[in-house]
Formats: structure tokens, sequence, C-alpha cells
């Protein structure tokens, strides 16, 4: 998930890949490109290379949060890119 072309939190749906994170720099100077703040990248192993590409870039409006990030954790990483602090209470 990004925010203003920046990598906020990502995701593995694959449960085969355990707790393995892949390096997405290289998506990165595709993220900067997109003018939209809120937005999602899907990305997928090819089967014949294990090469990572781009399958789908989105709005995010049917985008769920991973399993693993609390919906607190990931207003909070929006907040602190802009800014912001949390209310309190939430922090």
């Amino acid at each position: 998930v990004f925010w203003n072309g920046e990598l906020l939190t990502s995701g593995c749906y694959h449960p085969g890949l355990g707790n393995r994170v892949p390096d997405f720099s290289r998506f990165l100077p595709v993220a900067a490109k997109v003018e939209s703040p809120f937005f999602v990248m899907d990305i997928a192993r090819r089967k014949r290379d294990d090469e990572l590409v781009i399958i789908e870039l989105n709005d995010g409006g049917c985008a769920g949060l991973p399993a693993d990030c609390p919906p607190i954790d990931f207003y909070a990483s929006i907040a602190e890119a802009e800014g912001l602090d949390l209310p309190e209470g939430l922090a």
C-alpha cells in the first residue's frame, strides 16, 4: 500500500512464503510516477524465473489490509507520513 509514492505497508497473501518479505525497492520508481496519493500495487512471482512483476496498480478501493497489519498501525503510518499525531488513546 502506497501513500504519496511511499510504501506504507505490505503483506503476503501466499501462505507458502511465510514471513519472507520481498525487496520492493525496484518498484519504488514506478510508484513515484503514480499521480494518486493512495494506491495499491499487486506483485506476483513468476514461476518460470522466480522474478517479481507488477500485475496490477489500483486505487485500493476494494483492497483489504494484510492479516498481519492491524488497522491502527496502517492509519498511524499515514499520520506519520503526513507529520500528524494520532488522537490521544490511539497511539
